[in-house]
């Protein structure tokens, strides 16, 4: 009777501890002017008292009521158990391949950094690939550009066959909804590490399009290369500035901004993100689709490793005016290139 009396309290201490865990989690992803046991009563649909108890530990979750946080909140429970052991569990968000999931893929990222904006001592850490997608979207020939050939080249839609490119060609919606997934994340801080590639992945897309016949005109080719051509010198503004909305008026109004050169190919995107004590790393795969975990060891070593990446990379922002002035007049000077053999093309 005592060994099962122990084993009981064993299991119930476990239990806590995870549930307890699982609490600390949502807390540091709600707002911290919010009433967290208010917020856990309206969720749970039982009285604040009941709240009380169950953040406390005196009443241990249901598996309904676990089911009902991780979902809400976007947590995978299975990694809160697993963050000791070599297994990594993994949200994968699978986009559907047609105009609507497309959308709600930019509806997700929307409300993940709204939701980031309302927290205290927030931080993105964006290994990048290929040019951070955020910025794409400030300009509308060529946020219309990109939509159009992640579509149309990487997710085959249907009602983009046989299609070519013109300013008109995305639905206003999307158009506004990238608008604001980019007024959003500029009021995040983040540090952004790029290497000397990472700008020409939308360069030779844009090449490649052009070269396949998928422009309507000239005109329409040359006015996507030049607004890629300001944003790119929007970016170097940001960098030399060290905030990334440059139309704010005040740093206040805006997220800072530091912005790497690493000389190592990194291979993939990866973002770690950072609210208090929570971490989330998110990979890409397949382009769109997204790998997302909360696993601690998995997130410290994500970190360590991007720690270990800045050591090796030159920092470009701020007061290095020699070094951003290089890294972004070679950007700049691919793309005049590409605008000059279009204009020369019959």
């Amino acid at each position: 009777m005592f060994n099962n009396y122990i084993s009981q309290k064993i299991m119930a201490t476990n239990s806590n501890s995870l549930q307890n865990q699982l609490f600390e989690n949502i807390k540091n992803l709600i707002p911290s002017q919010a009433s967290f046991p208010d917020e856990m009563a309206d969720l749970l649909g039982v009285s604040k008292d009941s709240a009380y108890r169950r953040l406390r530990g005196e009443t241990a979750l249901t598996i309904d009521e676990v089911n009902k946080l991780c979902t809400h909140y976007k947590i995978s429970f299975d990694a809160l158990g697993h963050n000791l052991s070599s297994t990594v569990s993994f949200d994968y968000n699978s986009l559907l391949l047609n105009e609507d999931g497309f959308k709600e893929y930019l509806t997700s990222i929307y409300k993940t950094l709204s939701r980031l904006t309302k927290l205290e001592n927030k931080q993105v850490y964006y290994f990048a690939e290929d040019v951070p997608l955020f910025h794409h979207f400030k300009y509308l020939e060529l946020s219309t550009f990109k939509m159009f050939y992640w579509l149309k080249s990487v997710m085959n839609v249907p009602s983009m066959e046989g299609k070519k490119f013109n300013p008109g060609i995305i639905s206003d919606e999307l158009i506004e909804l990238g608008k604001n997934v980019y007024e959003t994340y500029s009021k995040i801080p983040s540090v952004e590490i790029w290497t000397e590639s990472t700008v020409f992945s939308t360069l030779k897309q844009i090449e490649y399009c052009w070269d396949s016949g998928q422009f309507f005109s000239k005109k329409d080719a040359i006015v996507v290369c030049e607004k890629l051509i300001v944003t790119l010198e929007d970016i170097q503004r940001q960098a030399e500035l060290s905030y990334k909305n440059i139309n704010a008026g005040c740093k206040a109004d805006t997220g800072s901004y530091m912005l790497y050169n690493c000389e190592i190919e990194i291979g993939n995107n990866c973002i770690l993100v950072k609210a208090g004590e929570t971490k989330m790393v998110y990979i890409t795969h397949m382009t769109f689709n997204k790998l997302i975990t909360p696993h601690k060891a998995f997130c410290n070593d994500t970190e360590e490793w991007m720690h270990n990446l800045i050591k090796k990379s030159v920092l470009i922002s701020g007061s290095s005016e020699k070094l951003r002035y290089k890294f972004f007049n070679k950007a700049l000077a691919s793309v005049k290139k590409l605008i000059k053999s279009i204009e020369g093309s019959d």
